[in-house]
């Protein structure tokens, strides 16, 4: 074979082999989790929301009480970032959300994964970042974080399934960045959303914007309330749980006043993503 044929037979092998390996890069940094934390690292891509060295121990409110762990329960190993927790109402399944879009339901008794499904339809690059909170309602799953919608999704045996949305742009809501903690009143059926700010936007059981109410405790001298950001609510015997995550802090809050009632300090935790309440734990 003349050398000019074959020369020209390795440049398209070249070729060829240099687009496969452009596009396997491509694919790893769209699509799996670990070409998404190298390109988050190449671009020096951080949390922007991070205020920083925080001692958890020195909270701008004062603690009433500590809380201890009394267990520790380990996640299924495909469950990473979560961002948000959920009990059903029964307490037979937990719906976890993650950093990466993820919705997975647990067996309330063992753990034991259920069912997972991707809650955007988008390559994992995209999609990071996007779920920050998961509230289980009437058996619905309801979804928020950076976009202006909550999305209810469904089980009706079949998988879960997005079957409505609730807008986030209604006229005189005014939210503060990304919505980071969701809870429903079991007896009025109306929605407490937490954002970025010290507010709660109050929507009926319809989805409709009621209220705005103003978080509000006695500030300690030289600090504000503001320098915690709520990551995680429930609604118990009429007060919201909520759990703030930079200085681990579990805060009783009364819906009606938004004044905080009482401060927990939670041990031997984290950053906590999120908080769930069955029974007594």
């Amino acid at each position: 074979m003349p050398s000019g044929l074959i020369n020209s037979a390795l440049r398209r092998i070249r070729y060829i082999l240099v687009l496969l390996i452009v596009a396997g890069l491509a694919y790893s940094a769209l699509y799996t989790k670990q070409g998404v934390h190298t390109v988050f690292t190449l671009l020096d891509i951080t949390d922007e929301d991070n205020p920083g060295d925080i001692t958890p121990d020195d909270p701008p409110v004062e603690f009433s009480a500590n809380l201890e762990v009394v267990r520790t329960v380990p996640l299924p190993g495909n469950v990473l970032q979560p961002s948000g927790i959920s009990w059903s109402a029964d307490g037979s399944s937990l719906l976890i959300a993650t950093d990466q879009a993820e919705l997975f339901s647990l067996d309330g008794l063992t753990f034991e994964q259920s069912s997972e499904v991707k809650v955007k339809n988008a390559p994992l690059l995209f999609r990071q970042g996007q779920i920050e909170t998961v509230a289980y309602v009437d058996g619905y799953a309801l979804l928020a974080g950076g976009y202006d919608e909550i999305d209810v999704w469904y089980n009706s045996g079949s998988g879960w399934a997005r079957t409505a949305s609730i807008s986030l742009t209604q006229p005189a809501m005014s939210l503060e960045g990304d919505v980071t903690a969701i809870a429903s009143d079991p007896e009025t059926g109306r929605l407490y959303l937490a954002d970025e700010s010290t507010s709660l936007h109050v929507l009926d059981r319809f989805g409709a914007f009621q209220q705005r109410v103003e978080i509000t405790t006695e500030d300690r001298p030289g600090r504000l309330l503001s320098e915690m950001e709520l990551v995680g609510m429930e609604f118990v015997d009429g007060m919201l749980v909520g759990v703030a995550e930079y200085f681990n802090t579990v805060l009783l809050i009364d819906p009606v006043s938004g004044a905080i009632t009482e401060a927990f300090r939670l041990e031997s935790i984290s950053k906590p993503s999120g908080i769930a309440m069955n029974g007594s734990e």
